[in-house]
């Protein structure tokens, strides 16, 4: 999801209430996508369950060891934004997060409000149970927010979920003001990693979480690039802006694989599935001076489906928001494509996060609904459903639970020595 190569790109959609069902701008019906190499059927998948809905747009999804959820709505709309980061309550409805005081910015403030979130994009939970917010500050996509009011600009934030408080902020991204738009990031905790997706400029960000430093990674190399080749067809129709262009949308989704140690990515206008060995990507990152030598560490793994977001699971296989299909494709390790859920409800999949605590087993993911917004209908409308998280079953290896470790063997009891 990104604007590059287009002013003010129409492809993400405004939070605004309910308006009716939207139909693309001169956009005439045309051909259906070509199969993709994804078998009929699904992957064993239980019924497509709705865990949440509300009428803010939403994008990422992120789930606690425990079984919080959270979600982020990205500020892509002048007017009314209730929340950038929320969490799930127990009645259905969310409640701002970590307070409403950090949910509190908006354009035009003339008053320090400290760091604040800005534009959200992403959220993701590590396996140390921790929420990463990823936040592009770059409300409606049109230019990243600095200044003295802008609430800290673009930003990773760390936040303890055992206190519900910031543990620690990355505050250097190095964005092109004009063009970036970091879009979803993923943390490799064992080498003290993120890695962000940058879908305007085009390129990765990687962040050593220790020193605090980042830079780019593969900047102008093809596998971050949208493919002009690709015109969308979701919902039936071509994906064209109010201008009848073809949004070009750079690298968005990435997967973090580490049961095999790789790290996987695609760009949103494109069916090209890409990886690095997460190895390299650390060293890239951690090594000081030019990185252009990962250039020849990137592996084409050849044709995919067009995919929003990504995610890996703990055996391997890769999960595709296949937004020309309202549907989720699972890549297994072998590189088989299958159909895991399709409905017309999963209207523009985005973001994943793996179940836990009362989710456990499940696959959570978000409708963002991207091509019903004002930025492609032709009356500017937003779309009549609400913006919904669902839920559905995982794959039966995926979803069982990891073997218990063999009981420790206990230590011969020694006789105790004859008295002298």
């Amino acid at each position: 999801m990104c604007r590059h190569g287009l002013p003010i790109l129409a492809v993400l959609a405004l939070t605004c209430p309910y308006a009716e069902r939207s139909t693309l701008a001169q956009s005439p019906p045309g051909p259906q996508p070509a199969p993709a190499p994804a078998q009929a059927g699904n992957a064993g998948a239980g019924p497509l369950e709705e865990a949440a809905r509300t009428k803010l747009q939403l994008t990422g999804v992120a789930v606690s060891m425990s079984g919080r959820i959270f979600a982020c709505s990205p500020l892509w709309h002048a007017g009314a934004h209730a929340w950038s980061v929320a969490e799930l309550t127990p009645d259905g409805t969310f409640r701002p997060y970590p307070s409403d005081v950090w949910n509190a910015w908006r354009e035009g403030m003339q008053e320090h409000g400290g760091i604040q979130f800005v534009c959200v994009q992403s959220v993701v939970v590590d396996d140390k149970d921790e929420l990463w917010v990823l936040d592009a500050a770059s409300p409606r996509m049109e230019r990243v927010a600095r200044g003295e009011f802008a609430g800290g600009g673009p930003k990773l934030l760390r936040f303890d979920l055992h206190q519900d408080r910031l543990a620690r902020g990355y505050m250097r991204i190095p964005v092109d003001e004009l063009k970036s738009y970091l879009n979803d990031v993923r943390i490799d905790t064992q080498r003290n990693i993120a890695v962000i997706t940058d879908s305007g400029l085009g390129c990765l960000i990687g962040v050593d979480l220790q020193k605090g430093l980042a830079k780019r990674l593969l900047e102008g190399h093809p596998s971050v690039k949208a493919d002009s080749a690709v015109t969308p067809i979701v919902g039936g129709r071509e994906l064209r802006n109010k201008q009848g262009q073809v949004p070009q949308m750079n690298v968005d989704g990435l997967a973090m694989d580490q049961k095999n140690g790789f790290l996987y990515y695609q760009a949103l206008t494109g069916k090209r599935l890409y990886r690095m060995k997460l190895d390299d990507v650390s060293s890239a990152i951690h090594a000081p001076g030019s990185s252009n030598w990962l250039a020849d560490k990137v592996e084409d793994l050849g044709p995919s489906v067009m995919t929003d977001g990504m995610i890996c699971d703990a055996d391997g296989n890769l999960y595709f928001a296949a937004i020309e299909r309202d549907a989720v494709v699972v890549r297994a390790p072998s590189g088989n494509l299958t159909t895991l859920v399709q409905d017309k409800s999963i209207a523009w999949p985005d973001s994943f996060a793996i179940g836990a605590g009362p989710t456990a087993g499940k696959l959570l993911f978000t409708t963002s609904q991207i091509h019903l917004t004002s930025w492609f209908s032709a009356d500017g409308s937003m779309p009549a459903e609400p913006y919904r998280i669902f839920m559905v079953d995982l794959p039966r290896a995926a979803a069982s639970p990891p073997p218990a470790p063999p009981a420790p063997v206990p230590a011969p009891v020694k006789s105790p020595a004859p008295a002298k």
